[in-house]
């Protein structure tokens, strides 16, 4: 085999794993009646964190697709402390 055809082969069995993950947290999920509730200050810490690790692998891989990461953080970061009077205790 080739790298080209393991690699390939790999993705295969790592997208039917999240496929089950997936299945199985849907499952579980509609057994509960209660709804979630978001925390905002776990997104506003995840936003902290990606947005600066985004920005810089950006600049120095010079990779651009490492903007999308930093977005993500911006998002998260915005969304976290526009709500920042729901944050759990």
């Amino acid at each position: 085999m080739q790298f080209s055809e393991i690699f390939v082969a790999g993705l295969f069995v790592v997208g039917i794993i999240l496929l089950g993950v997936l299945i199985f947290i849907a499952a579980r999920k509609e057994k509960k009646e209660e709804p979630t509730q978001t925390d905002y200050r776990s997104l506003f810490i995840l936003g902290i964190c990606f947005f600066p690790v985004g920005v810089s692998l950006w600049l120095t891989l010079d990779n651009a697709g490492f903007l999308g990461i930093a977005a993500m953080g911006f998002i998260y970061l915005i969304a976290g402390f526009a709500h920042r009077n729901e944050w759990m205790k």
